[in-house]
């Protein structure tokens, strides 16, 4: 979609973070849209759409569960009656914790799965069917380099997150003759947002990735959204040069993520946030 003015988008997990950044940037091409979250967040759902009044860009706020077929259907149903068809659906919402895996709880490991994986291919399966009536749209989904590598203390967020990643790839084979497509977009660490900024304010300690690996912004990770909607990008990997040139070498050798890893401290510092909380 080269032009996205006046396009209708959803944007799940929009109250902060990453979601809140995305917005901000579909709100500058004037994408009108319904910023999704659970209805706990309904005041930082509404700092930012009232942050956005005056872009151009008609803006809704829905409070809701993804994970609940019922909540999934509100959102389909009362973004279409306040903004039209939908054109666009970003896969955001997303939960991780850093934990010995044979430590963690079989609800906290199904609401992982629930939430980071099953939920948006649930509501995608949702939303589709207008979108190859009407032969146009588009979902971008987002994961983690974790999908990409499987990282320690993150077991069952890199599983969610590799599904994601492969779902995606096999979407946008399914339907590309059909005028909808699929992006995944993949950010590593991420400043001010994401795992790192939740376990700082969690344990009240200050978390630094190795520095060798780096952070990219929100910002940054939202502009790689806007990128894979204008160039349908397939694929998009939002972190530091070093970070991507390690992922390259671990498509060709399968296995030296894990000695990259531990060699950078990034196994050191998931093994630390999970010990600590």
């Amino acid at each position: 979609m080269k032009i996205l003015k006046e396009k209708n988008a959803i944007i799940t997990g929009g109250s902060r973070g990453i979601g809140s950044y995305i917005a901000r940037v579909l709100a500058v091409e004037k994408v009108n849209m319904a910023l999704v979250a659970l209805p706990g967040e309904m005041d930082l759902l509404n700092h930012i759409s009232n942050e956005l009044q005056g872009t151009g860009a008609k803006v809704i706020t829905i409070g809701a569960d993804i994970t609940k077929k019922s909540d999934r259907e509100t959102i389909m149903k009362r973004s279409e009656s306040e903004l039209g068809p939908i054109d666009i659906l970003i896969n955001n919402v997303g939960i991780e914790a850093a934990a010995c895996f044979i430590r963690q709880e079989e609800e906290v490991l199904s609401k992982t799965i629930d939430t980071n994986l099953k939920a948006p291919i649930l509501l995608t399966k949702m939303i589709l069917p207008g979108m190859l009536e009407r032969k146009s749209g588009h979902v971008v989904s987002l994961s983690s380099l974790a999908g990409k590598v499987g990282t320690s203390y993150q077991a069952a967020y890199s599983g969610t997150k590799a599904g994601i990643i492969k779902w995606s790839a096999a979407m946008r084979d399914e339907f590309r003759e059909m005028g909808v497509s699929f992006s995944v977009v993949i950010p590593g660490y991420v400043a001010g947002a994401g795992m790192l900024a939740d376990y700082r304010e969690k344990a009240g300690k200050e978390y630094k990735p190795p520095p060798l690996l780096g952070e990219v912004t929100a910002e940054q990770v939202a502009k790689a959204v806007l990128k894979a909607l204008k160039k349908d990008r397939m694929e998009l990997i939002a972190a530091p040069g070093a970070m991507r040139f390690f992922m390259a070498l671990n498509e060709l050798f399968p296995g030296i993520a894990a000695k990259i890893s531990k060699v950078t401290g990034a196994a050191k510092l998931n093994k630390e946030m999970a010990e600590d909380l």
